[in-house]
């Protein structure tokens, strides 16, 4: 008797990893897609989701079957890569642990993707997944355009005081570029609706993401981030004979909405004043500064190119080598605002590498996914990429979630030719 109870267990703990749990798989992927809409909407509730879905999605157990979704897919191994030179790095140098412990559970989200991709490798549950973040941003979108009309106390900009900017729930800089994915979604979605009257709404939509990010919400990176999404719809566009006239349009109905923009106009020429201001006399200014960390920065990179300062380091090493009270108590200097300077100060030109991989990785695997899945792999990284020149968006709460989860979520579809797709139909 005592046999046959040991064999009943040991045949349920071997279920239990060889396939999911039924309704525990269910709610992990309604955990996910919880997940993926509060990601533009609320900080705090986006961590609790996020801890949720992981423990629901141990409980559902299926590992087996997941590893064996995991390992096909070049994504996990560049991301686990990545956060493993981010942990080696916090065991080195003499940092300020609260910092070491703080930058790791800021990249924590990295490994998140390893979760999206094993459970959202249905075509259905992607496209519900993507949905739900439309929907955010579409809220996003109605709640920017009130604003004009009604400062709200919840807004982000009416708690920042800035009665010029009408960025809602994030940061101007991270609303542009979640704008920015909600307007190429609008427009791919338009160029392959089979319904007219969805067609004209989902353009009126992207057109109305187009205008808010340009004259609406402050921030220079969004005006970079329509440019891109411009040739992005380009390049989807099926061969057709007037793609780039549909292009060269599009900038010039861009140009124009971006020269009435007083906002616009402000920021752009505000570039160079800065410039001078620091310059001249060494004011600390938006571009001022960022030139300020990306010089020193490169310095600290050459004095340690192979190891870096390690994990949480970058804050303490620049104190020291710009040895200035100013500079070091400045609110900004947080960061070097640029990921690959970020990387490279704390773990070498390593981590500069790994990170080149972790966007190019995404390309490559372009190739073996869905034509419209390619359409938004390209534009996610591109915008990654110009994002990352700028600030460290894996680094901060604002976008730390946000891009790991929704690449995950196209990136999951990846399926290369030698695959057996039949052997994942469960």
């Amino acid at each position: 008797m005592f046999a046959i109870d040991n064999f009943k267990i040991n045949r349920e703990v071997t279920n239990f990893f060889r396939a999911p749990v039924p309704i525990y798989d269910l709610l992990a992927k309604i955990a996910c897609i919880a997940l993926v809409f509060f990601i533009p909407l609320n900080e705090e509730k986006t961590r609790l989701l996020a801890l949720i879905l992981v423990v629901v999605f141990l409980a559902s157990g299926g590992f087996l079957f997941r590893l064996r979704l995991l390992q096909k897919n070049p994504w996990v191994y560049v991301s686990l890569i990545l956060y493993a030179i981010i942990f080696i790095g916090s065991l080195y140098g003499d940092n300020v642990r609260a910092d070491v412990r703080f930058q790791l559970k800021a990249y924590a989200p990295i490994l998140l993707s390893l979760v999206v991709i094993s459970l959202l490798h249905q075509p259905f549950w992607r496209r519900i997944a993507f949905l739900a973040f439309m929907v955010a941003m579409l809220g996003t979108l109605i709640a920017s355009y009130a604003h004009l009309f009604w400062n709200f106390p919840s807004a982000r900009s009416t708690i920042e005081g800035s009665e010029s900017s009408h960025h809602i729930f994030k940061s101007h800089i991270t609303q542009n570029v979640m704008m920015s994915v909600f307007v190429l979604g609008c427009f791919l979605e338009a160029l392959k609706s089979r319904s007219l009257k969805l067609k004209i709404l989902l353009s009126a939509l992207g057109c109305l993401g187009v205008v808010n990010i340009l004259t609406m919400v402050a921030g220079r990176t969004g005006y970079i981030s329509i440019i891109w999404v411009l040739l992005i719809l380009v390049f989807s566009i099926r061969s057709s004979p007037h793609k780039w006239k549909i292009f060269f349009t599009g900038m010039l109905v861009t140009i124009c909405i971006a020269t009435s923009s007083p906002l616009l106009r402000d920021r752009i020429s505000g570039v160079s004043t800065e410039v001078q201001l620091y310059v001249q006399s060494d004011e600390i200014t938006s571009t001022g500064a960022r030139l300020k960390y990306w010089e020193e920065s490169v310095k600290l990179i050459n004095e340690k190119p192979w190891t870096g300062y390690g994990t949480g380091s970058w804050k303490v090493q620049f104190c020291r080598i710009v040895n200035s009270e100013k500079w070091c108590e400045a609110w900004s200097t947080v960061h070097p605002h640029n990921q690959f300077l970020h990387f490279g100060v704390q773990l070498g030109v390593l981590g500069i590498l790994v990170y080149f991989c972790y966007l190019a990785v995404p390309c490559i695997m372009a190739k073996y996914v869905s034509r419209d899945e390619r359409a938004y792999i390209a534009g996610i990284t591109g915008l990654l990429f110009f994002l990352s020149l700028v600030d460290v968006p894996l680094y901060i709460i604002d976008e730390s979630y946000f891009f790991p989860v929704l690449m995950s979520i196209f990136l999951a579809g990846f399926r290369p030719r030698s695959f057996l797709t039949s052997e994942l139909c469960v």
